[in-house]
């Protein structure tokens, strides 16, 4: 691979998505601020472009970032260093982008696609394409999050009336007590709190009867105390099954684990407009799926 080579990787990186895919997903979310939002990023950036120009001139030798770090820290933290920068380097230019091209590409299409032709049905559909091209193999776990109920709040809610709603959603559809639900929720909440990790908890019960397994989630703007020890919840998975379902519960749990672990997880999820959005940042997530 030659300097033209890279050069063209590089720029079509840098300008593709950063000139006419990025400035139209800001412009969505803060509308005219677009300006000043640009203006205050180049502001920022401003103090370590200054410190790497001062950098470069005082050690003027390829290698940038690496061969800083090596000089003063020596040549282990230089190769930790450089390959940290090339990791970075790698999620910014496929993965982040990546994600940020689906988004955009369902849109943009639905901003251009004529209504008469569109239907209620054009995001399903783009999705479904988006799946296709990424050859996603739906699993069950898919197949429940398409049908589950989602949980949409920006108000505060206490964690008694956020699992009195879960339980009732639950109950409709288990065929159960939402009394009982509610009382097996706070139970578990009390013997060990479901919340994995500052904003996500993932409350899970067994239920009684057989082949019976149900996922509600939530999305509280507000946040949800579980604990003292931990900040407020923002997103929530509850998981409701029978215990013949033991082996798909822990399939779930791993599913859900895989989805929460992406970096920009918290942040779009916080910032997905509708309940559809929600869906679509876990069917969309890159994750291991059961082909049997």
């Amino acid at each position: 691979m030659g300097g033209i080579d890279v050069f063209c990787i590089a720029a079509g990186a840098i300008i593709s998505s950063g000139l006419f895919i990025l400035p139209g997903l800001v412009y969505a979310k803060v509308g005219p601020a677009v300006i000043l939002a640009y203006i205050l990023a180049g502001v920022l950036v401003l103090p370590a472009l200054f410190a790497k120009t001062e950098l470069a001139t005082a050690m003027p030798r390829a290698g940038g970032s690496y061969f800083f770090i090596e000089r003063s820290m020596g040549s282990a933290a230089g190769t930790i260093g450089g390959f940290i920068l090339l990791s970075i380097l790698w999620h910014k230019i496929y993965v982040r982008g990546k994600a940020i091209r689906k988004a955009a590409l369902i849109h943009i299409v639905e901003r251009v696609t004529a209504k008469e032709i569109a239907g209620d049905s054009l995001g399903a559909e783009l999705r479904k394409m988006l799946r296709e091209r990424d050859e996603i193999v739906e699993d069950r776990f898919d197949r429940l999050v398409k049908e589950c109920e989602i949980i949409d709040t920006g108000k505060p809610t206490t964690l008694i009336d956020f699992f009195t709603i879960a339980a009732e959603k639950l109950a409709k559809r288990l065929n159960t007590d939402a009394r009982q639900l509610l009382d097996s929720f706070i139970a578990r909440e009390k013997d060990t709190t479901t919340a994995i990790r500052p904003g996500l908890a993932i409350p899970h019960i067994t239920v009684d009867g057989e082949h019976k397994f149900e996922l509600v989630v939530a999305r509280c703007e507000a946040g949800i105390n579980f604990t003292q020890d931990l900040p407020p919840v923002y997103a929530a998975f509850i998981l409701a099954g029978s215990c013949d379902e033991r082996n798909f519960h822990l399939r779930a749990l791993s599913a859900i684990a895989q989805i929460t672990q992406d970096v920009d997880f918290d942040k779009n999820w916080l910032r997905a407009k509708n309940i559809e959005e929600l869906r679509d940042i876990m069917l969309l997530a890159r994750r291991h799926r059961e082909t049997v």
